[in-house]
């Protein structure tokens, strides 16, 4: 299956924003309705909210640790975005 742009996705009422910082960068600052998974929870945690959603945008600080969730949800066969910097999808809301 083909990932739509980052753009549609946003706009998609069953795309979730998750970030996979650890919970204190989370805390600090996250983008307004994201979801929190750090990275070395995510492959017990992510097939959970895949019962709800179709479509995952995955953020992280520098797209590192969100690109190793994203192989993650290509292994599941889920459908994701590596969106980076979620500071920089944060200017797009």
């Amino acid at each position: 299956m083909e990932t739509p742009p980052l753009q549609i996705l946003l706009k998609h009422p069953k795309t979730l924003i998750v970030d996979v910082r650890s919970i204190n960068e989370f805390q600090t600052a996250h983008i307004i309705n994201s979801i929190n998974i750090p990275i070395d929870q995510f492959d017990l945690e992510i097939d959970n909210w895949a019962k709800k959603y179709q479509n995952f945008i995955l953020v992280c600080h520098s797209g590192i640790r969100s690109e190793r969730a994203l192989e993650i949800c290509i292994s599941k066969g889920l459908n994701a975005i590596n969106a980076g910097s979620w500071q920089k999808i944060n200017s797009y809301l």
